[in-house]
């Protein structure tokens, strides 16, 4: 089932541009709710042409330009794309330089003892003839990575990506790979691209400003809040979202209150992954897309509602300084710099966009008078694979419910799965592993390997 085709939500900073144009925007707020579909979206009335993508002349003198995220030729049903029209064509950079490839010597934070590896930062490729990877047929688990230090060394978003686990290869378009992300400093004048596939964010410390070719917008970690004003006041919620970047879309990451941790994490297609999401998080899917799953007998209503997905709103800069571009192909970083920021986008069309969406909206089906009913039921957005019926990875959120089942055994029941499962905490306890697994760190069951409730 395809993403929804939701109205647009209104994200904005205070700015203002050389078009005439002048703009509110207000970070981390939905201010405004657009009647349009996400077909459509133009900073400025007037700015989207009309009756053709291309026009000789487009209004301010843009550039028009497409992006696509699927083949020309794919069934309609299946077709993603979206055309810009902006200040500078992304063509306009210097050449492409090959960046060094990071090692170092740590010891990540294991729950049962501390492993000392050869740490590769980035990884995308896990054929058994890599070297710097290793088939593990067990379980591990990971204490909360460490945070780096507000006033330490400067350690941005893409600095501070580290690979954990992973399946496949970017380059047969099959595969998923899970990293951690810790980071203090804003990127500022750069911006990432991954070339390898989309990407899922779920920070679960501090919050991000994502800015993105589309526009902007704020996502929250896993912090505490009010619920509404229609629940008891003296109740408290907590507060964590997700966002999808696809592949071949620029974007940074600003950091409005201090230093971050999350994971990025799969990469997924073909081996069956089952992506657990309680953790600070970003997934990055080759070759498929995320999709809503199939309802089934559950109805027209539940989990994740369509409605509830949000999509960034035109919004762009006036920024002739330089910038450098980082661009992820097959685990490797190059780059190139530009005498312009790449966030010039005025007005987009389209369907191959950003969006984001928050646990809390989560419509959660698992109740059930006896027994338990499977984790399947806490789908947020799966993933297709090349086996029919076979999901590459489902992304699951286990937000809080009632448990009232009558005379059936409460936490995780003893299992073996064919699938792999990878488990984050945002906050809160989790009783599906038998090591201590706390908020911020993650939890890796390999296919078929025995796991279940704390005793």
């Amino acid at each position: 089932m395809p993403l929804p085709r939701s109205p647009l939500r209104r994200i904005r900073t205070s700015t203002k541009l050389d078009l005439g144009i002048d703009s509110l925007l207000k970070p981390f707020n939905v201010v405004e709710l657009s009647p349009e579909s996400f077909r459509a979206h133009r900073f400025s009335p007037g700015t989207l042409p009309r009756s053709c993508n291309a026009p000789q002349k487009v209004k301010y003198s843009l550039y028009s330009e497409q992006l696509n995220g699927s083949t020309f030729v794919a069934p309609r049903a299946d077709i993603q794309h979206a055309w810009f029209y902006r200040i500078f064509p992304s063509v306009a950079h210097g050449d492409l330089k090959k960046m060094p490839r990071n090692t170092e010597n740590s010891s990540l934070p294991m729950c049962a003892h501390l492993l000392t590896l050869l740490v590769v930062k980035i990884e995308s490729r896990f054929s058994s003839g890599n070297e710097n990877v290793e088939f593990v047929p067990g379980a591990l688990c990971w204490r909360a990575f460490p945070m780096p230090e507000a006033i330490g060394p400067s350690v941005d978003f893409v600095q501070g990506l580290k690979t954990i686990v992973g399946h496949g290869d970017p380059t047969s378009k099959d595969g998923l790979a899970v990293h951690v992300y810790t980071a203090n400093a804003s990127m500022k004048n750069r911006a990432f691209c991954s070339n390898d596939g989309d990407m899922l964010f779920v920070p679960q410390v501090g919050r991000l400003d994502v800015q993105t070719e589309f526009g902007r917008y704020g996502v929250n970690g896993g912090v505490e809040g009010p619920f509404p004003e229609t629940v008891s006041a003296d109740l408290w919620w907590q507060i964590d979202e997700l966002v999808v970047v696809q592949a071949g879309i620029r974007f940074k990451v600003d950091l409005p209150d201090g230093p971050v941790r999350g994971c990025e994490s799969l990469d997924g297609d073909l081996g069956f992954w089952e992506r657990q999401l309680m953790d600070s998080d970003i997934q990055e899917v080759f070759g498929s897309r995320y999709e809503l799953p199939e309802l089934g007998p559950l109805g027209s209503n539940g989990m994740a509602l369509p409605r509830d997905f949000e999509f960034p709103v035109a919004s762009f800069d006036m920024d002739k300084t330089e910038w450098e571009i980082i661009y992820k192909l097959a685990g490797k970083l190059w780059s190139c710099k530009q005498n312009h920021t790449p966030f010039d986008v005025v007005a987009w069309d389209g369907n191959y966009v950003p969006f984001k969406y928050a646990a809390e909206k989560f419509v959660n089906a698992a109740f059930v008078d006896k027994d338990q009913a499977d984790p399947s039921l806490y789908t947020v957005l799966t993933v297709k694979s090349k086996i029919p019926g076979v999901p590459a990875t489902d992304v699951m959120f286990f937000t809080p419910k009632w448990s009232s089942a009558t005379n059936a055994y409460r936490p995780p029941y003893y299992h073996r799965n064919m699938a792999t499962e990878v488990v984050g905490v945002v906050y809160g306890d989790y009783k599906g592993t038998s090591r201590n697994l706390e908020a911020g760190g993650l939890s890796f069951q390999s296919s078929y390997s025995p796991h279940g409730g704390k005793s």
